[in-house]
């Protein structure tokens, strides 16, 4: 009796785990097409699962940041960037939804690290070639006035 309890669990949890890996490579597939949006909410589900892990989180990071949803993409950028699976687009990806979400200085902490990570890339160099960009958008003034028509 024990031993045909013991193949019943054993059994239920391989079905889970073959569930899950359908899931992501399904996710996977949306990923590599750009749906992003199907992507996400699939990865959604993968989250402190089996197969969770940093890349997985990147790459749904990497999903709300393509799909402008910034909170979410630092959110998930954060709970992974400190691991060894970061690559450097992650590093600027991290930097821009900081930068979207208003904040400036901790976008220019990562920017930084970017540009060691990857000191020829033109992104990074842009960036530490006009550290000064927010004086100089604030400098600029009001291009336009809006009126009741």
């Amino acid at each position: 009796m024990k031993k045909q309890l013991l193949i019943i669990c054993y059994l239920i949890v391989s079905f889970t785990s073959f569930g899950q890996l359908g899931t992501l490579k399904k996710a996977d597939a949306y990923y590599d097409k750009l749906a992003y949006s199907f992507a996400a909410e699939l990865y959604e589900q993968l989250i402190n699962s089996e197969v969770d892990s940093p890349v997985l989180k990147s790459k749904i990071a990497t999903c709300y940041y393509y799909m402008g949803v910034m909170d979410k993409s630092e959110s998930y950028f954060t709970s992974m960037i400190n691991t060894n699976f970061a690559v450097k687009e992650d590093f600027f990806f991290y930097a821009q939804a900081f930068k979207q979400n208003g904040k400036y200085k901790e976008s220019d902490q990562w920017m930084t690290k970017f540009n060691q990570l990857a000191s020829t890339d033109n992104r990074g160099v842009s960036f530490i070639n006009n550290t000064s960009y927010l004086d100089e958008i604030k400098n600029q003034g009001t291009h336009f006035e809006i009126k009741n028509l």
